[in-house]
């Protein structure tokens, strides 16, 4: 599975119209630990019976923030059409740490 990255104007059908789980990684690009939780990412996303895919808010204008609730990156939003089942969200001055991510992964796995 290769992890793709959306625009928001692909969002409604890239991510809402879907009837298969989907997980997306909302990120900054000056986000320093968004960078580092990439490299877990890695490690998991192709294991894994879940696609990914990436949001980019790194404007602070992006409706993805309070449309979702986001306060901090790397936050994780798990989709089943346009219903959110499941999320992992980042703590600030931390991220996402693999074990937070490997719980989401156990917990998509169920769904």
């Amino acid at each position: 599975m290769k992890m793709f990255e959306f625009i928001e104007k692909e969002f409604n059908e890239s991510v809402l119209e879907r009837e298969k789980i989907l997980a997306v990684v909302f990120y900054a690009r000056y986000c320093p630990f968004c960078l580092k939780f990439s490299k877990t990412l890695e490690k998991y996303y192709s294991k894994k019976k879940v696609d990914f895919a990436k949001a980019d808010i790194s404007d602070d204008n992006s409706p993805y923030w309070s449309k979702y609730g986001i306060d901090v990156v790397p936050t994780i939003i798990v989709f089943r059409g346009n219903t959110i089942v499941d999320r992992c969200d980042g703590v600030l001055g931390i991220g996402i740490v693999e074990k937070d991510l490997v719980s989401l992964l156990e917990r998509i796995n169920r769904l």
